[in-house]
């Protein structure tokens, strides 16, 4: 009867530890594994190739008389825009929800997968896999944002003559 209350002990234990949340060091350790830096600084770099042919495209699309030394100063603001970018404190932000979310357990989990040979070849692959996702997607992202820039466009201009017809009448 010991022996069995012994077990019993050791396997509520041992769910409880699996059930406890990842402390910081737990989650800074899987985004180590995972490149999290790395891949979220290659992200922003391929969304920004990305934005930038979206933005030109609109732009020229708006402002057909738009120079090309206007699209570089564009571009220069967007780069200097993303140089800045705190990658660093955004992940520092994001340990916090990992641990809210992610019990020990789940990140030891996670880190044995991300150790693995495929774990490594998903992260390997991960920046193609989303600058290709990107580049699929941007005919549907370009035409909802040409809709969207319509429709606020259309919507400034009324709310514009709304304002304009007051003093048109004095």
């Amino acid at each position: 009867m010991f022996a069995f209350l012994l077990t019993k002990n050791a396997a509520a234990q041992a769910a409880a530890a699996s059930d406890s949340p990842a402390n910081r060091e737990d989650v800074v350790k899987l985004f180590d594994l995972m490149h999290v830096q790395q891949q979220t600084q290659s992200a922003i770099e391929s969304m920004l190739k990305q934005q930038r042919v979206m933005v030109r495209e609109a732009l020229r699309k708006r402002h057909p008389e738009i120079s090309d030394e206007d699209l570089k100063s564009a571009d220069k603001y967007m780069d200097e825009f993303w140089r800045d970018f705190p990658v660093a404190q955004m992940l520092d932000d994001m340990i916090p929800v990992y641990q809210q979310h992610l019990t020990k357990a789940d990140v030891g989990a996670m880190s044995i997968f991300y150790a693995s040979p495929t774990g490594q070849k998903l992260l390997r692959e991960m920046p193609a896999i989303m600058t290709e996702s990107m580049q699929a997607m941007m005919p549907h992202l370009q035409e909802s944002m040409d809709q969207m820039m319509e429709r606020v466009e259309r919507k400034t201009e009324v709310e514009r003559q709304k304002k304009a017809l007051p003093r048109e009448k004095n």
